[in-house]
């Protein structure tokens, strides 16, 4: 037998030996930490690997402890990351029930990935199935499993990969192996070896509200709704709204003349989304194949309570065609991938989403489709999404996928239980009066659901320690935020029924703690939405520096500040003349450039500026305005009504300033720019961003200039060749 190769779980870290090298390639689940990976040959390197004990015949075994000698020289990886505080924050800021919502969603959404597959070695069996020899025994590192168990833990008798008897339904697909049902070769089969079977029905919670499915697919497997009439009209919504900072917000999102106001927010009833093909996405990852487009089924239903002028009346959109089916006309778009449709139920509602979903819809009339699978979800929260693939054991422990091996013991152990035993899912928050969390896991059988409401309670009670370690060490200002989450975890009720485990918690008054928070956390994401602006802006610039220097490189000149007609005349702006060095030659080649900007002709393309040109998110400014203008006066660039050479920057060109952001726009197509004050050289600057404004230097480099500079430098800056010493 050759040698034996040493190879490292990089989940681990754990240094194991591979006896058997045909297993290269292969994946196999580690014998520490049970999480799959696949093996690759390591690298040829110079260290010296430690003998250790040979376990048996096996042909995957894990080395002893490290020994003595080794320990003395210092703390091993494991010492080391025993000693990490690492965890205790975020499972303070992510704990509490609405750390329970995020871990719940992620699992819903495609935690997908069975960390306790097993591994398929080579053992000369044609079909692949592994052998006691390929895979090291249980009682590895992690100590020894009781007779039948599995990676996730012991299994009763019999008992299959689903975590029920082999015997008994594991799944929509009993008897499907590798689907849940009985599997005797011990392996997950090929995706497509079985067909699937409907998932059983369930049982509807006591006093809860019946799911709408109406104009949804049948076979839908995933839905979100979102009631936004219940949310925008709420109390604590309407205290938010009369926030000044928000209406600044909105006026800048909602400009005067944009077709959807306010008003018509309030209007919208609800928003639901549904979607099908998950399952088959994943029987196409399975088996390493790429799902079809048009396999997906993705239908959204728009439901308002008073008429809306813009859905009444839409604006005609590119590409759309008319289309009939059994008698009804809707509208459809094409695109390379799938074909998009869109049908007026009536005047309160609307329906969009491919166009095989939207006939669907039409031919149902309406009706919505008998799903008794999807009876335990209680649909009274403002926000719901629900989970209920065909193939949960396809989509939820999906061996392609992996699930994290490491973090806080309360949170793993929820996310495994919940990855070992959820059938179908739903999580659903309400945020008007009173703040709410619900979330319902349906389990593969009633032992799923004892294990399920075991973890649930061990999650709550670490997110309360967690919550009072971390108010040791906050500062004042987020005690507001550390009530509401003690309120959130000690409310925290658990009930299981039938095959499915409740959980729920809610936050009474909301409408007075959400407009405080709200109130508290709107500066810093007001300040984040400035930077992003910022950030957009110093791009337009670095572009338009750029356009100047490609201009430069193919006519030994910068642009002129404007295109002149032959008696000296300006007609048009330099930002006409770098079109084609932005990309925007088809634009360049529509002007008349013997007509002044304001020609009949030209003046019909003021509306086609390009977006480079547009300051972002300020919606005050007129449609085809730009604050973008390069410096023109005395010493100055441009002060020549010829383009400059370069070699006309004596001060350097990381001294000149060659384009700013100007506090009064001008047409784009307009030969105006900024003409410097020069007795205050910063009038007319600094008042778009309030504190300052940036300018692209005639090197290309884009800098931000504060309000508190020095005149005398800035008024070195706009010269090219003053031979100033500027320091900024």
């Amino acid at each position: 037998m050759p040698s034996p190769i040493s190879i490292q779980c990089p989940h681990c870290s754990q240094t194991l030996k591979l006896k058997n090298p045909k297993l290269l390639g292969r994946k196999v689940p580690c014998p520490k930490c049970k999480t799959p990976f696949v093996l690759e040959e390591p690298e040829p390197e110079d260290d010296v690997f430690e003998e250790f004990d040979d376990f048996g015949d096996d042909e995957f075994d894990a080395p002893p402890p490290p020994s003595r000698r080794r320990a003395a020289g210092g703390k091993s990886k494991k010492a080391k990351k025993a000693s990490r505080p690492g965890w205790v924050l975020p499972v303070a800021i992510g704990g509490g029930v609405l750390g329970i919502a995020a871990v719940v969603a992620i699992v819903i959404w495609g935690f997908g990935g069975d960390g306790d597959a097993p591994a398929v070695a080579d053992n000369g069996d044609a079909n692949g199935a592994a052998t006691p020899d390929d895979v090291s025994p249980a009682g590895g590192p992690g100590g020894p499993m009781a007779p039948g168990a599995g990676p996730g833990g012991p299994m009763p008798p019999g008992a299959g990969p689903g975590g029920q008897p082999s015997g008994q339904p594991s799944g929509p697909n009993t008897g499907a192996p590798g689907f849940g049902g009985p599997n005797q070769g011990g392996r997950p089969a090929v995706a497509n070896s079985a067909p699937l079977k409907p998932n059983p029905p369930s049982k509807a919670r006591p006093g809860g509200v019946p799911l709408d499915l109406s104009y949804l697919p049948a076979d839908t497997e995933a839905i979100a709704l979102v009631r936004i009439g219940a949310i925008w009209n709420s109390k604590a919504a309407q205290d938010i709204l009369a926030n000044p900072l928000v209406k600044d917000s909105i006026d800048e999102a909602m400009p005067p003349d944009s077709p959807v106001s306010l008003e018509d927010i309030g209007k919208i009833e609800s928003v639901t989304l549904g979607a099908s093909g998950i399952t088959t996405a994943a029987q196409s990852a399975m088996t390493g194949g790429q799902p079809n487009p048009n396999l997906f089924k993705v239908a959204g239903v728009l439901r308002v309570n008073e008429p809306i002028a813009i859905l009444d009346n839409p604006p005609p959109i590119p590409g759309a065609q008319p289309a009939q089916f059994g008698g009804v006309s809707y509208q459809k778009v094409a695109n390379p991938f799938f074909t998009v449709a869109w049908w007026k139920v009536n005047s309160k509602t609307f329906v969009i989403g491919t166009e095989s979903a939207v006939q669907e819809a039409i031919k149902n009339s309406g009706q919505p489709p008998v799903r008794p699978d999807l009876a335990f979800v209680d649909a009274k929260s403002e926000i719901l999404f629900v989970m209920a693939p065909a193939g949960p054991d396809l989509v939820f422990r999906n061996p392609v996928a992996q699930i994290p091996n490491d973090g806080p013991p309360g949170v793993m152990g929820f996310v495994r239980a919940v990855h070992q035993n959820v059938r179908a899912a739903s999580l659903g928050l309400t945020l008007s009066n009173t703040l709410s969390l619900d979330v319902a896991v349906r389990s593969m059988g009633p032992q799923g659901v004892s294990q399920l409401n075991t973890a649930a309670g061990q999650l709550v009670a670490e997110g309360q320690q967690a919550m009072n370690h971390i108010r040791q060490s906050v500062p004042p200002s987020f005690i507001l935020v550390l009530n509401m989450g003690d309120q959130l975890l000690k409310g925290v009720k658990i009930k299981p029924q039938n095959d499915v485990m409740y959980m729920s918690t809610e936050l009474k008054n909301a409408n007075q703690s959400l407009p405080i928070l709200f109130s508290m956390l709107l500066p810093a994401i007001q300040q984040a939405r400035g930077e992003a602006r910022k950030m957009q802006s110093k791009n337009n610039l670095k572009q338009i520096a750029i356009s100047h220097h490609n201009y430069l490189d193919t006519y030994n000149t910068f642009p002129a500040p404007a295109i002149l007609d032959a008696s000296g005349k300006p007609l048009l702006s330099w930002r006409v003349a770098v079109l084609p060095f932005i990309g925007e030659g088809a634009l360049y080649k529509q002007f008349h450039l013997d007509e002044p900007w304001d020609s009949p002709h030209n003046k019909s393309l003021i509306p086609e500026m390009p977006v480079v040109y547009s300051l972002p998110n300020q919606n005050e400014v007129a449609t085809g305005h730009t604050p973008y203008q390069v410096v023109r006066g005395p010493g100055s660039l441009f002060e020549k009504d010829a383009g400059p050479k370069m070699r006309e920057i004596t001060d350097g060109t990381v001294n000149t300033i060659l384009v700013v952001e100007a506090d009064k726009p001008v047409v784009w197509t307009q030969p105006a720019d900024f003409i410097p004050n020069t007795q205050n050289p910063s009038t007319g600057l600094g008042k778009t961003r309030k504190t300052g404004f940036q300018a692209a230097l005639a090197d290309g480099s884009v800098r931000f200039f504060d309000n508190t500079l020095d005149p005398m430098t800035l008024k070195a800056l706009f010269t090219r060749n003053g031979g100033e010493a500027v320091r900024f």
